[in-house]
């Protein structure tokens, strides 16, 4: 899909807004056979045709047998976020639901890591993973093929390492010394205690801070 602002042709020559209904009509012919579920997952990752056309579909698919299932992660939307005005917008809609997915209990994660172990994961072994995973499915998943693979719960996964620094490669340079710093104090740290050690003056600290704290 192309951008729709100033209507600019695909790549075979039609316009945006053919494109799109087109893309419509396609849903509405399908749906006729029978009802149609269409899931579009991670729209945090989506690019601004990608949103277009959700957009259009979220006002158009009225009156057809066709349910639309948009997932995203809210701790990637940052206030600058292009989606967080959308996502606004469509929860004044009367046709739209916002399901939001909370963080498993200690006996859900037990049920998760039973489900992908095959056996009943032992009480301390659920402690551990619920601890380090905070209730996170993915975590979890990610934690159990850790332990399936013969490995340490303890450790971290090389996958789950490579997708918790790219958020972490995103940030300022100041941001990422008090990550670095906070990372070798643990869970807690006083703020004056991380402003020391990081060698930060505080103007530089709440700013660094704060661009963290938003990214979560």
């Amino acid at each position: 899909v192309g951008h729709a602002g100033g209507e600019e042709p695909a790549a075979d020559g039609i316009q945006v807004s053919q494109l799109l209904e087109l893309v419509l009509g396609l849903l509405g012919r399908l749906s006729a056979r029978r009802p149609l579920l269409l899931v579009l997952e991670d729209l945090h990752w989506s690019d601004q045709s990608t949103r277009e056309l959700v957009s259009f579909l979220i006002r158009s698919l009225r009156g057809v047998r066709v349910v639309l299932l948009a997932t995203y992660r809210s701790d990637e939307l940052n206030r600058r976020h292009p989606l967080r005005p959308l996502i606004a917008s469509w929860d004044r809609l009367r046709t739209v639901q916002h399901v939001e997915l909370r963080r498993f209990e200690p006996g859900e994660v037990a049920a998760q890591l039973g489900a992908i172990l095959g056996t009943e994961p032992a009480a301390g072994l659920v402690d551990l993973v619920f601890d380090r995973s905070g209730g996170n499915a993915y975590l979890v998943e990610e934690l159990a093929g850790l332990v399936r693979g013969g490995g340490d719960p303890a450790d971290l996964p090389p996958s789950l390492a490579d997708v918790l620094l790219s958020r972490v490669d995103a940030l300022s340079p100041q941001a990422q010394r008090l990550l670095r710093t906070a990372a070798v104090a643990g869970r807690s740290v006083p703020d004056k205690l991380l402003a020391e050690v990081a060698g930060v003056a505080d103007a530089e600290f709440y700013v660094g801070l704060r661009e963290a704290v938003e990214s979560h």
